[in-house]
């Protein structure tokens, strides 16, 4: 069942794919996976490697609730209390080998999920210094990876390696998606302003990081393994990298910042839409993605980066693209890949008129061409 909520989110049905997860953690509390079952290997009943793969199933059944609450915004069902139950067995277990890092991982996105998904008091400016300090552990659970399975060595990562390495980075833009638009809503007073965007430029700059180091982690993995060859989080990992750069690529500059990633930003970007361009023949929710984001960019210096889609034959259609809206089916409000969600998501997006008729600003001529905050 968790391979198959895989399958349906990959071809874009998330309602089913989220039903089969569910079914998946609910099977693992009926065949008892939950529980403790060293007693019974002590006494002969279970063999070490039946308890070890019981282990495995439950902490696999654990990180996929954990991913599917994070990417729909919705409440997981796996309690934290029955990971602590479990974690005595997770050391001794041969098996698990990258899984532990990705129950680590999973720990912090179950805080990240409660903090941004109403499950928790309301984001204001009061939470700021909360939402830093998850991203400071997050990001030194991160450099504690082991060799191998650490980004900071590329040419050794274990192939298992890179989806979770891409969603250490994932996580950082959504935290940090919310530290921005938490300031920017923020009614601050002269005194503090100016420290407020410098905070703002520093939290730009982190989104903009992540999503380079996400698109490395992407390119290197393609040249090795393929686009056929990518797992379900490489997916939504490079729509949040791609709509990142669109974002750095868009938004006006600050007020005294000199920034020169425009182009590195522009050739990475490049690389995200022949990506995405190649992706849809083995994973169809890309072809959703790429919907949102030529609408996002449409009227932009952006416009046709992502395509615009003719349905019945499948081919790209350069010259239909101001009509894309009225010749695609739009994706549903607030699921994998859909103009709601990326909006709701990424708060620079949904500032200004992205979507208003005739806008077409490029920010290397004229400040005055740059989107409103």
């Amino acid at each position: 069942f968790l391979l198959l909520s895989d399958f349906e989110a990959t071809s874009a049905r998330d309602r089913i794919g989220w039903t089969y997860n569910g079914i998946a953690c609910r099977l693992i509390f009926d065949l008892g996976l939950h529980e403790d079952c060293s007693r019974l290997t002590r006494h002969g009943i279970l063999v070490q490697a039946d308890a070890d793969l019981r282990v495995s199933f439950f902490l696999s059944a654990f990180v996929y609730d954990r991913l599917w609450a994070l990417y729909l915004g919705r409440p997981s069902c796996v309690p934290m209390s029955c990971l602590e139950q479990r974690r005595p067995q997770i050391a001794p277990a041969k098996s698990i080998g990258p899984l532990e890092h990705w129950v680590t991982l999973c720990q912090y996105i179950s805080e990240v999920t409660e903090k941004l998904n109403g499950f928790g008091p309301p984001l204001d400016h009061t939470c700021v210094d909360s939402l830093l300090d998850l991203s400071a552990r997050i990001s030194a659970a991160h450099d504690r990876l082991p060799p191998g399975l650490s980004s900071k060595q590329t040419s050794e990562l274990c192939v298992t390696a890179y989806g979770l390495n891409i969603q250490y980075h994932g996580i950082q833009i959504v935290l940090h998606r919310t530290l921005v638009k938490v300031l920017l809503q923020h009614d601050a007073s002269k005194a503090d302003g100016l420290d407020r965007d410098e905070q703002i430029k520093s939290f730009r700059r982190i989104l903009y990081d992540n999503a380079v180091c996400i698109c490395r982690l992407l390119l290197t993995y393609r040249e090795m393994f393929g686009v056929e060859n990518f797992i379900t989080v490489m997916l939504d990992n490079m729509y949040i990298a791609a709509s990142t750069l669109v974002s750095h690529i868009l938004q006006p500059p600050m007020m005294g910042e000199q920034d020169g990633s425009y182009c590195e930003s522009s050739r990475l970007l490049g690389f995200l839409t022949e990506t995405m361009r190649d992706l849809p023949k083995y994973y169809p929710v890309v072809e959703k993605m790429r919907q949102t984001l030529s609408r996002i960019t449409e009227n932009t210096i952006l416009a046709g980066s992502f395509g615009s889609m003719n349905l019945s034959s499948g081919t790209q259609n350069p010259d239909s693209h101001s009509i894309m809206a009225n010749t695609v089916a739009q994706p549903v409000s607030g699921s994998w890949g859909s103009m709601g969600a990326l909006v709701h998501d990424d708060f620079l997006l949904g500032q200004g008129n992205l979507l208003g008729d005739g806008f077409s600003p490029d920010p290397r001529l004229n400040d005055n061409f740059w989107f409103l905050m």
